[in-house]
């Protein structure tokens, strides 16, 4: 299903203006140190933003949507890893002093 020709050659006599317009603007284009400055603060703004904006969205659909949850210990998330952390640092400490003392 293609549009048919009229309709193709209407839109790009619609769109002549604002191409023409464009095309001007990018050839007559000149940097100055001020328009690189504003060019270099808002890409570092996009970019923070995008920093922020991804990773919390992922963990709201990481828990929310895709129910990636941790298996219970009966507290939060962050506080069963933690205790898990600490339950495997307990083991290694003590499984080496054990070999410590065989030895």
């Amino acid at each position: 299903m293609s549009a048919p020709p009229s309709m193709l050659r209407r839109l790009q006599e619609r769109a002549q203006p604002l191409i023409k317009r464009a095309e001007t603007f990018v050839r007559d284009f000149e940097w100055t140190w001020t328009k690189a400055v504003v060019a270099a603060l808002v890409l570092w703004i996009i970019g923070i933003t995008g920093m922020m904006v991804i990773p919390s969205y992922w963990l709201y659909l990481a828990d929310q949507k895709l129910s990636w949850r941790a298996t219970g210990c009966g507290h939060s998330d962050t506080v069963c890893f933690w205790l898990g952390a600490a339950g495997s640092a307990a083991k290694a400490k003590a499984g080496r002093w054990a070999v410590i003392a065989d030895a």
